[in-house]
């Protein structure tokens, strides 16, 4: 069996994405950047791709790339922006307030520690003490992973705030 040319391959993946079949799209465009990995062109077709999954900075990635290689493609910075615009609708609130998050875990996590200290205080190492305990644990966990996330979205909105000044 013949392999496929750069074009039959991107031909395919545009009648994947206009068939709304991404995956397939996706690999198509792939496929056809492991023959031509400079090819402008297909980088795009790839952020589209991305953007239509909503997998966005994925999509932010591929433009930035585009544009890198051919900074004449206007295609690919119009579809930038709407990526960064439909970015920030969906996660901007959450990025504006991620020091209150952390705030909220901190407190989740203090919280649940002094808990611990009072049952110990007021009724010693009964059931009630281990159940305090193991909540505590918990407790402790879900704090950690709640300013985990939070900073992940600090992380994504510094990066947003690097790459608006290549608008």
């Amino acid at each position: 069996m013949e392999e496929k040319s750069v074009d039959e391959k991107v031909k395919e993946g545009d009648i994947n994405f206009e068939e709304k079949a991404y995956f397939l799209a996706l690999n198509c465009y792939d496929a056809a950047l492991e023959i031509e990995p400079t090819n402008a062109t297909i980088w795009a077709k790839k952020g589209a791709v991305f953007t239509k999954s909503y997998r966005l900075v994925q999509a932010i990635s591929c433009f930035d790339k585009a544009i890198e290689l051919d900074p004449e493609l206007e295609y690919a910075k119009e579809a930038r922006k709407k990526a960064r615009t439909k970015f920030s609708s969906i996660y901007g609130e959450d990025l504006k307030n991620s020091g209150f998050y952390i705030f909220i875990g901190i407190l989740l996590i203090l919280g649940s520690i002094t808990s611990l200290i009072l049952f110990y205080v007021e009724l010693g190492y009964g059931p009630a003490f281990w159940g305090t305990l193991i909540n505590t644990f918990i407790s402790i966990i879900i704090g950690f992973v709640w300013i985990g996330i939070t900073k992940r979205f600090r992380i994504l909105s510094d990066y947003m705030k690097i790459n608006k000044s290549s608008d």
